[in-house]
């Protein structure tokens, strides 16, 4: 019974006010549609990244391109806030194509102080290549921060203090 009632008042706490989380990783759907053996390197670029920052006990998130492209952003500190969860920071795993709304909303997101983290190269291609692709990803290299899965955390912890540390 009181290792029950410890676990509905922590359930409770858990519950209560709003989610803060200080990364999301892209998850690289629109990259593996478009190219299979690209997207895989995609994909293990979001894992790699994810078990970096897991080892190094910051907290994150996978978001898919829906829940970026729906997402709302927020000033006075910059936040995307995707539901209910808030994020500071979105890590883009090395994708050659992407979403164009998506990249819209991270390019307004890293324009209004938002940190956007670039693993590996800028994508190139999108659901609408050759209208305003080139100027988006122009845009977005001016703003976002280049590094490699392995080097995130420093990264991370150089842009902003972390909410949330597990040692």
């Amino acid at each position: 019974p009181a290792l029950l009632a410890c676990t509905e008042r922590l359930s409770w706490l858990l519950s209560q006010g709003t989610f803060c989380c200080d990364t999301a990783i892209v998850y690289p759907v629109a990259d593996a549609e478009a190219d299979a053996e690209h997207g895989a390197l995609a994909v293990q670029t979001a894992f790699s990244a994810g078990q970096t920052l897991y080892r190094e006990g910051i907290d994150f998130d996978f978001l898919d391109f829906e829940s970026i492209v729906s997402s709302r952003l927020l000033t006075s500190p910059s936040r995307l806030a995707a539901g209910d969860a808030r994020y500071r920071a979105v890590v883009l795993p090395d994708m050659r194509a992407v979403r164009y709304e998506m990249l819209e909303k991270l390019v307004l997101f890293a324009e209004s102080g938002g940190i956007v983290v670039v693993l590996g190269d800028l994508p190139k291609y999108s659901d609408r290549l050759g209208r305003g692709m080139e100027l988006m990803t122009r845009r977005l290299a001016r703003r976002a921060i280049f590094a490699r899965p392995e080097t995130l955390p420093e990264v991370l912890h150089a842009q902003f203090t972390v909410d949330f540390f597990a040692p």
